[in-house]
């Protein structure tokens, strides 16, 4: 179900792919695709990745979520505690890789491995979170 700039509801009723949501306060977009419409997904746990770079290499990020509830000695209530975990998945030559550390890669994109390492010690070292590392990383990959 989703609003249409009316705020009219509708309801999709085929398969989606893919779907952008947009921040209406930063006016940023979000775009997600579906494991159907990626490389290897039958391998894959079904479920929505969200696009974080593109091109001849492709990098993935998703979002795991696992709710768990605990009660607490001598409390009538259960509290639930959500807990969200990140993978980054890598799309090259339409076969996904799990990326744990940024030097995977360069170790996947070898074809421009010295490149890649000299960036990573450089430009990518500069951003906090692994997505980050590794987008910076692929989107350097898909300029050369």
């Amino acid at each position: 179900l989703f609003l249409n700039e009316n705020e009219k509801e509708f309801a999709v009723t085929l398969p989606l792919k893919e779907i952008t949501l947009t921040d209406t306060v930063t006016d940023f977009s979000y775009r997600f695709v579906h494991t159907s419409a990626l490389p290897s997904s039958a391998r894959i746990k079904k479920g929505w990745f969200q696009v974080l770079a593109e091109g001849k290499a492709s990098l993935y990020k998703r979002y795991n979520k696992v709710l768990s509830e605990n009660k607490p000695y001598g409390s009538s209530t259960e509290e639930q505690t959500i807990t969200t975990t990140e993978e980054v998945w890598l799309g090259y030559n339409n076969t996904l890789y799990s990326i744990k550390k940024p030097k995977d890669v360069a170790d996947i994109l070898s074809a421009k491995k010295a490149e890649l390492e000299r960036y990573l010690q450089t430009e990518a070292s500069k951003k906090s979170s692994l997505a980050d590392k590794a987008a910076a990383l692929v989107t350097y990959y898909n300029s050369l």
